[in-house]
Order: C-alpha cells, then sequence, then structure tokens
C-alpha cells in the first residue's frame, strides 16, 4: 500500500470539518456508524475540479482530458428521482451494440492482415492493437455509463457521487493505467500464438457465458475473502472508503487489492477456459469475452439509475433471479464494510444467490422497471 494513502486512511477519522469524529477504530464498527461514515467523507473529499485549471496537477488534467468522471463543473446537474420512479433499461442489444465492435473489430484486422499478406502479427503489434480496443473501449463504457446517469439520474440520487479526491488523483491514475495496460499481458503470455489465423466458433456464446460465470466465481471468493477474513480487510479498505463511487473508482484500491482483482483472478479464469475441450477458448475468443467483461465493470461503479444486466449471461440467470444489475454493487458499496458485505460479484448474482449473500435491490425491482423505456445518449 503506498505510504500517502496508508497515512490518509490512518488519519481520516479525525480530518472531517464536523468536529471530532472518532479514531480509526471506529471504521471497524460497520459502515453505518455515524464515525465511519463522517471517516470516509474526510477521506473521500475533493475540491480541484472547481479549482483553476492552472492549480490542477497532471493527474488532474489527465483525467478531465478522458471526461470520466460525472457531475463535472460545467455539466448540467443529474435529476434526482424518487425510489420509486420507473427505471430505462439498457437492453440485451443495446449493449451487444456498444460493445461488439470494440470486440470484433482487431480480431478481423489481426485476421485480414494475416490472410492477405501471408504475414504474422508479432506479439508487440498484437498487445498494441488489442490492447488500443481494451483501452477505447474502457473509456467509451465509462463516459457512456456517465452520460446515461447524467441524464436518467443516479441510484440513491440524494447523495452526492464522489469524486476523485484531492491528494489521491495519482494513485488512482497509477492504478487504472496499472490495470488496462497490464491485463492485456496475461492472454498474450498464456494463449497468442502468432503463427495461428484468429479464430471464432459458433460456441463463442456458450463460451461468454462460461467466462463470465467462471470469472465470477473466483471473484466472488476472494471479494468475499477480503470483506470476512479479518487480515484481508486491510487491503480492501481503502476501496470501500467510497460510498457512492463512480466508474473511474473501479481502479480506487491498494495495489494488494488490484493484484488479486485485475491479474489472478483473470489469469484462473484463462487457466479454466483455456481446457474445457471443445469449450476452450481461443486467443480472438478471450478477448472478446475480456471486452464484454470491462463493460460490465464500468456500469458496476457508476451508479447510473438504469437497468442494465449482462447481455452474456443475462438470458439464463434473469428467470432464476441470478442476474447481475448495476444496483447490485453499488448497494454493496453503500452497506458493505468488513464482515457487512453481500452481493459480492461482478458479473452475476449466481455464486451470491447459490452461497445466500444476495441482498434486495431497491430502486431496479421488478415494479419500477419500464422495459419499453430504452436509453439513449443526450
Amino acid at each position: 500500500m503506498p505510504d500517502g494513502i496508508t497515512s490518509s486512511l490512518a488519519s481520516a477519522p479525525e480530518q472531517h470539518s464536523t468536529g471530532e469524529i472518532g479514531n480509526k477504530d471506529d471504521a471497524e464498527n460497520g459502515s453505518n456508524d455515524a464515525s465511519v461514515r463522517n471517516a470516509q467523507k474526510a477521506f473521500m473529499y475533493t475540491s480541484w475540479p472547481s479549482k483553476p485549471r492552472s492549480e490542477w496537477t497532471r493527474a488532474q488534467r489527465f483525467i478531465a482530458f478522458l471526461d470520466v468522471l460525472p457531475n463535472f463543473p460545467g455539466k448540467k446537474a443529474a435529476p434526482i428521482k424518487k425510489k420509486d420512479d420507473p427505471v430505462p433499461v439498457w437492453t440485451f442489444w443495446q449493449q451487444h451494440a456498444h460493445t461488439l465492435p470494440w470486440a470484433v473489430a482487431p480480431v478481423l484486422m489481426h485476421w485480414s492482415y494475416m490472410k492477405f499478406t501471408g504475414a504474422t502479427l508479432h506479439p508487440i503489434a498484437a498487445y498494441v492493437l488489442y490492447t488500443a480496443a481494451y483501452n477505447g473501449l474502457s473509456v467509451w463504457s465509462t463516459q457512456k455509463v456517465n452520460k446515461f446517469a447524467m441524464k436518467y439520474g443516479f441510484l440513491d440520487g440524494n447523495a452526492p457521487r464522489d469524486g476523485v479526491p484531492d491528494d489521491k488523483d495519482w494513485h488512482i491514475l497509477s492504478e487504472v493505467l496499472k490495470v488496462v495496460l497490464l491485463r492485456p499481458l496475461i492472454g498474450l503470455f498464456l494463449i497468442y500464438d502468432r503463427n495461428e489465423l484468429p479464430s471464432v466458433t459458433w460456441l463463442v456464446p456458450v463460451k461468454l457465458f462460461l467466462w463470465s460465470i467462471t470469472l465470477d466465481f473466483w471473484f466472488y471468493w476472494y471479494h468475499r475473502a477480503m470483506h470476512e477474513v479479518p487480515a484481508l480487510w486491510k487491503y480492501h479498505k481503502t476501496h470501500h472508503m467510497t460510498k457512492h463511487p463512480s466508474s473511474l473508482l473501479s481502479a480506487f484500491a491498494d495495489t494488494e487489492q488490484e493484484i488479486f482483482d485485475a491479474y489472478i483472478v483473470p489469469f484462473l479464469t484463462y487457466l479454466v477456459m483455456l481446457n474445457l475441450g471443445p469449450l476452450s477458448v481461443t486467443y480472438a475468443e478471450a478477448f472478446i469475452c475480456i471486452q464484454y467483461v470491462i463493460t460490465a465493470e464500468s456500469g458496476g461503479h457508476s451508479g447510473a439509475r438504469i437497468y442494465a444486466s449482462s447481455p452474456c449471461n443475462s438470458i439464463i440467470l434473469r428467470p432464476l433471479g441470478m442476474e447481475l444489475d448495476l444496483e447490485d454493487h453499488d448497494l454493496h458499496h453503500r452497506h458493505g464494510w468488513k464482515h457487512y458485505g453481500g452481493n459480492y460479484g461482478k458479473q452475476t448474482r449466481l455464486w451470491d444467490v447459490i452461497f445466500g449473500t444476495s441482498k434486495p435491490r431497491i430502486e431496479t425491482v421488478d415494479k419500477n422497471i419500464d422495459w419499453s423505456w430504452k436509453v439513449s445518449l443526450p
């Protein structure tokens, strides 16, 4: 854990402007304790977006350039909705239309290059091609769900969404860059063969489903352990200092957590998905799966008040009440603290339902969802 984050986290319970709010031990009593809430507000204090641009750090300027934060000064305020107001839907087909071009385009470019030139694609060139598409979709997904949130409102809309804290801009940016630049290397080292023509079989929808539930199995148990094993909670605590996150804060975590989240869990998923016989993934299919994962990850921390569940698995899981909606992870952040957890999955609710850790939704319940109201960009 970086020293700046460690010292800030340790001292946060004494820093809030409302006065004395307790000490660090108060933060272990549960997320609903007033001292904990005040400590979290102090820790997440953000003022830099309202300052003159000349006073911004380079990290803050880069974040602003990417346009990946909602509620930025100058933007129209998001509407505040009541808990029982109708909820629009980001449909199955809309999500495919959003993700599929970014998933398929580099595969087609790679295939065309090899097919029509007879040359192979060097691993470094493959890394650049596929990572560019991965990063492009990451940024566009974040921007898009932020636009949805600003148009349709946020979950728990009376509470402001957390931004990038003033003194943690470089930490968040560095963690984001580690994920988007290093995670693609896993598949490159494990499965990429420069002599193999990219291939996608008709079984790819099945593989998308299997990838999502396999990834979620490993993530579920790692995430649950972070909450329930006392020795591990300290590595997850920083991530839970945000109670109303935005998409960029998905990478607001200590390095120890990011190692598991961004590298070990995907690595274990590859190991399973490369050993399923006829259902084993090719490099191209694995990349397509990863693109759908990043879309879900961006939405899960957005707080957008829309109904959206992964098109990889929702057709099968929704009738069983096991699909993941954007509100599920938002509730995890809002109420989760140490052993007070639940909703541990990030692609499905399959394992939460099976192991009894699923929590009820508040706003995106069935009676509020308006299936005829499809989301659209402002």
